[in-house]
């Protein structure tokens, strides 16, 4: 059209229009694009569970999200993430990123019914004394004291059958422990589940000693 000896404004205007669109939409791609591979970059950092580096606490848990989004969006599930942006701590992120994943497939699977189209999880994460905190919660139809209590058993399942394998909460709890944490659940039926973890952090100076001594 630019190459006639005469053009239409209004069409020009349009054509214009249409050029300046393609060209947001292409930018809006290629930002989502490079953000995604920043994202699978610190995921590729964190294979390993118990590796040690200093991270910011955000960066991981909407790593985690980012992940799991389109699960989450089929099933109409509104996350809430209340973490601090300067939140940054010295400890194991892959091991964090592991329990994050554990427990919103826990709520996928047990917590919201396959029909379920809303739902609500809530992330909560501070710093107390010398350890990490992160508070998870849902809304869905928790559980008996019962299942409860039998909650981290290795290969303890209500989905026997269904592709319940019994092992999520229970990796996720010997993990924690094995690194000096805590992990506590609290529930009951029609309302939903609550979980606190809390993990030792590592000192700056006790980081700088052992990357000395590499």
């Amino acid at each position: 059209m630019l190459a006639m000896e005469e053009v239409d404004e209004e069409e020009l205007e349009e054509a214009l229009t249409t050029i300046s669109e393609a060209t947001h939409l292409t930018l809006k791609n290629l930002h989502r694009t490079a953000d995604l591979v920043q994202r699978f970059k610190r995921s590729s950092i964190d294979q390993t569970y118990e590796q040690v580096r200093s991270f910011q606490v955000i960066e991981v848990a909407q790593d985690v999200l980012s992940t799991l989004c389109n699960r989450l969006t089929q099933r109409g599930i509104e996350v809430t993430l209340d973490c601090p942006e300067e939140l940054s701590v010295i400890s194991m992120p892959g091991l964090l990123e592991q329990i994050l994943i554990n427990l919103i497939q826990n709520s996928l699977q047990h917590g919201f019914d396959e029909d379920c189209k809303g739902g609500e999880i809530r992330l909560f994460c501070g710093m107390v004394e010398e350890s990490f905190f992160m508070e998870y919660q849902d809304n869905g139809k928790g559980m008996s004291n019962e299942v409860r209590l039998r909650l981290f058993e290795p290969f303890f399942t209500t989905l026997r059958g269904k592709g319940g394998s019994g092992l999520g909460m229970y990796i996720c709890y010997n993990l924690i422990h094995r690194n000096h944490g805590t992990l506590y659940c609290e529930s009951e039926p029609g309302n939903g589940v609550w979980f606190r973890m809390t993990l030792p952090t590592v000192s700056q100076e006790q980081y700088e000693q052992q990357l000395a001594q590499l």
